[in-house]
């Protein structure tokens, strides 16, 4: 037994560099047939014939915010990204092709995120078979609407942010890398009214996770510059935007139509929002070890993991939960759907910090 753990936690192993591209090769390639398969099977819906119907149009100025807003989370930028290709395609299935290459993208980006936390191949058996199965990931990955691109962004940003976050070296981040990953969030805010919220949050656990080399005030000062940046380069569009979609006149929707009201029944709120991130009921056995074990077993990624928990899946879906009371607009799944491959990634960093925990116990004790 004690050989076994001490195999599983050698990152460096080569046969373990091997099966952990396999894993993410092998459910990348089925997430994707899954979801080509739902697509196939499916027919354009309603929001997404609206969206179609609008992007056929001649290129409407942005200035003019006369461009998609069906819901009250529309930004221009799905419209802007689907538009050469409903010219080219018109309005048929194929428009969703450059939401499959963002699709790919973020299972590629939830390699590189693994490789960089996991010690294990564990993580990566637990991470990669979740953003396979995900219901909800598969719904909207071919979507013809902003919620199929939302994940990759999401994964882009917490992957990238730490690239400027993170305490400089000796040589100081590239000026280009800078420029480079802050286009990156400023495309991510004034691509969809959540945006906002994925770079705000991202930014934060990454300060966050930081402050335990220097102070929490010390990292602001240290990127106060570049967050004052990205803020003076969004703020008007960002502003102008919302303004736009909060003006649209909407009759008032019972928020608490798909997800129970909190305040009158927290277990089955919960249990849906669980349920929801997890995506795929044969798997919520992941849940209940992994996570729990994660928070209670001292180990050194305890705390990070403590800190993403709240920063990147409870304040985001409480700031969405918000966000439609004050709108009066129903509270959807769709709507955090950007948290979901971040709670895949979760998981996979909890069973993998577990994992790693007792091969270190177990080598300890052989001593």
């Amino acid at each position: 037994m004690a050989k076994y753990f001490q195999f599983i936690s050698d990152e460096l192993h080569p046969m373990h560099i091997i099966l952990r591209i396999t894993i993410a090769t092998v459910f990348s390639i089925w997430g994707m047939i899954l979801r080509f398969k739902t697509l196939a099977n499916r027919e354009l819906w309603l929001d997404e014939i609206n969206q179609l119907s609008l992007t056929l149009e001649p290129l409407k100025p942005l200035w003019l915010r006369d461009y998609p807003r069906k819901d009250i989370t529309s930004f221009p930028g799905d419209y802007l990204l689907t538009y050469p290709f409903v010219k080219l395609f018109g309005a048929s299935k194929l428009v969703a092709i450059p939401h499959a290459i963002v699709t790919m993208l973020g299972f590629y980006l939830l390699y590189v995120i693994c490789r960089r936390y996991f010690m294990t191949t564990i993580g990566y058996l637990v991470a990669f078979p979740l953003m396979c199965f995900h219901g909800q990931l598969i719904w909207h990955a071919l979507e013809i609407r902003p919620y199929a691109v939302l994940p990759t962004l999401a994964l882009a940003c917490f992957y990238f942010g730490k690239h400027v976050i993170g305490k400089p070296d000796r040589d100081n981040t590239h000026i280009l890398t800078k420029c480079a990953v802050g286009l990156l969030l400023v495309i991510t805010i004034l691509f969809h009214a959540f945006g906002i919220y994925i770079v705000s949050f991202v930014l934060l656990f990454h300060m966050l996770n930081h402050s335990k080399e220097e102070s929490f005030l010390d990292v602001i000062r240290r990127n106060a510059k570049f967050l004052s940046t990205i803020a003076a380069i969004v703020l008007l569009p960002w502003i102008w935007f919302t303004a736009g979609i909060l003006s649209i006149p909407h009759k008032e929707f019972n928020v608490f139509a798909y997800i129970p009201n909190p305040l009158s029944d927290l277990y089955g709120f919960s249990t849906a929002i669980v349920g929801n991130l997890l995506g795929f009921r044969r798997l919520y056995f992941l849940l209940l070890f992994g996570m729990l074990a994660a928070f209670i077993i001292p180990h050194q990624e305890r705390y990070p993991q403590i800190k993403f928990f709240l920063t990147l899946i409870v304040f985001p879906v409480l700031c969405i939960l918000i966000s439609a009371m004050i709108t009066n607009y129903w509270f959807l799944p769709r709507q955090f759907v950007w948290v979901m491959p971040l709670f895949c990634f979760f998981l996979g960093w909890c069973w993998d910090s577990v994992i790693h925990s007792f091969s270190e116990k177990i080598a300890s004790s052989n001593r």
